[in-house]
């Protein structure tokens, strides 16, 4: 009986273990994507930031 119960604890603290781990991983996954879309947004801002001063310069010559 002991044993059983033993064993049984042990696989609920192995199952909770594997549980935290995959919530690890997938809160990294959710940086990493979040963290993705901030370096793209900028880059999209940097873009459009130098398309308009480009413009701005184009415009001021004529």
């Amino acid at each position: 009986m002991k044993k059983k119960a033993e064993a049984e604890r042990k696989a609920q603290a192995k199952a909770q273990e594997e549980a935290k781990r995959k919530e690890l991983k997938d809160e990294l996954e959710d940086q990493a994507k979040a963290k993705k879309k901030a370096k793209a947004r900028r880059k999209a801002q940097a873009k459009a930031k130098k398309k308009a001063k480009s413009k701005e310069k184009k415009n001021a010559k004529s």
